[in-house]
């Protein structure tokens, strides 16, 4: 909400700090999205769920969020059904980020090992 708020420019791309290995191709492949036809321009994955930390929002965004904020309720797309979202599925994503590592993500001590294995391997 604070970085959609601050900015200047009419859609902010939003990405969580546990993404390491986010690809700047996959961010402009996104980006390429935006239009006046969608307020959320997001991933959806192969499993059907949509990556709302790695997205690019409008600023029409804002009175839904701070609706929710007030309320306590901090599940990013419960708005979504108040706005226009375009989902992108990653199977188009995956010409910017052919093994979708901007994917990857680290929420447990098992996740960063994997990841520091694969920084190594790789060298992303």
């Amino acid at each position: 909400h604070a970085g959609l708020w601050a900015a200047k420019a009419p859609f902010v791309f939003v990405a969580p700090c546990d993404m390491p290995f986010l690809q700047p191709g996959l961010v402009q492949a996104l980006l390429a999205e935006v239009d006046g036809g969608a307020d959320v321009v997001i991933p959806l994955k192969e499993n059907g769920r949509m990556e709302p930390l790695c997205a690019v929002y409008s600023k029409a965004c804002l009175p839904h969020i701070q609706v929710q904020l007030a309320d306590g309720d901090c599940k990013i797309i419960r708005f979504f059904d108040k706005i226009r979202v375009r989902t992108v599925p990653v199977a188009r994503l995956r010409v910017a980020d052919p093994d979708l590592l901007s994917f990857v993500n680290l929420n447990t001590p098992d996740e960063l090992a994997q990841a520091r294995a694969l920084a190594t391997s790789r060298r992303v």
